[in-house]
This record gives C-alpha cells, structure tokens and sequence, in this order.
C-alpha cells in the first residue's frame, strides 16, 4: 500500500508481504537497507518481533526501523522504543511516515526501504 507513495517520493522499496519476508529480503539482499519500515500490526510474526529478529543479527542490527500502526497508544511507542524501533508512526499518516524517514536517512543519498 505504502510502496507507490515512497516510490514517488524517490525511495527505491524492496515490498514484503509478511515479516518473515521482510526478514528474510533484509537478511539475504547484496545491498544493504537504509531503513526498514515494519507493520506492528502484521499476523504471525508482528513488527516488534521483526524488529527483534533484526537486532540479533549484525547486518541488520544498526539499521533504522520505523514502526507504523494503526494505533499508536503512547505505551506502544516506549514498548516499540524498547524493542529497538527508531521511531513509529501512523500507518495512514504519510506525511508523518515521510517525515519520520527524512529524519532516519539524512545523511543517506541513497534509499532502499
């Protein structure tokens, strides 16, 4: 759903549909990722969970992540915070989104989300 508005906004996106694909995109790609968005709503294995599983492994440990859902209670952004989330966002605000990724790859001339 994100991908076409990233897209526009001049990010190169690597789409996932699930966490486990995410992880595994994050984990097996040749380039690494500037910053990874993850849903902390997802079925399965949630966005926390995904961002855990990054933490745990040294090529994806420092990279950002930036959680989206779609309610963003103040205890679930500290939890997220705790989780190693850089920052979260609604998932329906965009410009919110596009701030939040502006703020985590400003010294980044190019993108992969």
């Amino acid at each position: 759903m994100l991908a076409p508005v990233l897209k526009a906004a001049g990010y190169r996106v690597t789409p996932a549909g699930s966490a486990e694909e995410a992880l595994t995109a994050a984990l097996d790609s040749s380039e690494p990722f500037d910053v990874i968005i993850a849903d902390l709503d997802m079925p399965e294995m949630n966005g926390l969970e995904l961002t855990s599983a990054l933490r745990c492994d040294p090529r994806t440990a420092a990279v950002p992540i930036i959680g989206i859902s779609s309610g963003l209670l103040p205890e679930s952004v500290e939890r997220g915070k705790q989780f190693g989330l850089h920052d979260c966002v609604g998932k329906f605000d965009r410009r919110a989104l596009l701030a939040a990724l502006k703020r985590q790859t400003a010294n980044s001339t190019s993108l992969t989300i």
